[in-house]
């Protein structure tokens, strides 16, 4: 296998981008509905750090999921 292509570097690569394909497909479901939200991704953002400020300070990888 070349340095380009991995398998295991695209199988992690999908697994970085599913919460943002979730938000994605979230948005794109409201706005089929007529509803245009346009602070998804400062929504997901703030998840993002309150998850992390809660496992860092928890010290349980179980409370930031």
């Amino acid at each position: 296998m070349s340095i380009f292509f991995d398998i295991s570097l695209l199988h992690l690569t999908l697994l970085m981008m599913a919460p943002l394909i979730i938000a994605c497909l979230g948005e794109t479901i409201i706005e089929r509905s007529g509803i245009l939200n346009v602070g998804i991704e400062g929504i997901v953002t703030l998840g993002a750090v309150i998850g992390f400020l809660s496992t860092y300070y928890s010290d349980s990888p179980v409370v930031g999921c």
